[in-house]
């Protein structure tokens, strides 16, 4: 039995969840008895409720810590307490495939391990931000997963006693996103920017604003597409959109949020 294991805050849905939720939901369909653990989740997915452990303990602790990072003495005995139900079931043989969350693996992997069950890091992102902390010293998973070569490497560098690590690249439903069929559309369409993701300044998008503005001053013919807000599943507008929508040139055009079929 896998188990996947996102963040507390992550919620198991086609419309409020982000792109780590949805990369779980696909990898779920390969394999019929997995089960995602999570704080909260509706059946925008299709999956049944013996597919979806539900800890709702994690959404209010998500709430209190907000954008803060506790120490691994006060997460620790926290999470080894409301993971129970996910410890209780665990048998030998079985994974827990943990999604971007060291403080999460760092408190359960003794655990995990003492009951023969295996532990998988998936880093979605970079790990930088954890070189100077204790999370990725204090467990050991038995395989570790990376988004790319790039951010296999960066991790290497700051943790090179690694093993085990591979690189498994993100995917996308082809039966929603393929290639244009050649011929279609006009003759002459005018080169179409896309971003999709949450906006925000980590994101950089005030960046790509900046280049828009370069290529209208510059009279290159393009068009920029905003798909996103700043939380999953829409929200309303922050000063950091409204200063990127009143700084965009004529060239852009803000799409909203959009699930994955809309994007498609």
């Amino acid at each position: 039995m896998i188990y996947h294991v996102p963040s507390e805050g992550d919620v198991f849905s086609a419309y409020r969840g982000g792109a780590v939720i949805q990369i779980i939901a696909n990898m779920m369909r390969f394999d019929p008895t997995s089960v995602v653990v999570c704080q909260s989740a509706d059946e925008t997915w299709g999956y049944g409720r013996d597919r979806i452990l539900v800890i709702p303990a994690l959404r209010t602790y998500f709430k209190l810590r907000g954008r803060k990072y506790l120490p691994l003495w006060l997460t620790g005995p926290f999470f080894r307490h409301v993971y129970k139900p996910l410890l209780s079931r665990l048998k030998s043989g079985d994974v827990v495939w943990c999604h971007n969350q060291p403080a999460i693996c760092a408190a359960l992997a003794g655990i995990i391990h003492s009951k023969g069950a295996r532990l998988i890091y998936h880093s979605h992102s970079s790990v930088a931000f954890y070189a100077s902390r204790s999370h990725f010293r204090s467990f050991v998973a038995d395989a570790w997963i990376f988004i790319s070569k790039a951010m296999q490497q960066e991790a290497l560098g700051f943790f090179p006693w690694l093993n085990d690590n591979y690189v498994v690249y993100n995917a996308a439903d082809e039966t929603l996103f393929y290639p244009r069929q050649e011929g279609a559309g006009s003759s002459n369409p005018v080169p179409v920017i896309l971003y999709v993701g949450r906006l925000d300044t980590v994101k950089g998008v005030h960046v790509l604003m900046a280049a828009m503005n370069l290529l209208q001053e510059r009279k290159v013919n393009a068009l920029c597409r905003v798909v996103g807000s700043y939380a999953f599943g829409g929200s309303k507008a922050t000063p950091y959109v409204k200063s990127l929508v009143n700084s965009s040139p004529s060239n852009v055009q803000f799409e909203g949020w959009r699930s994955g079929k809309e994007i498609a």
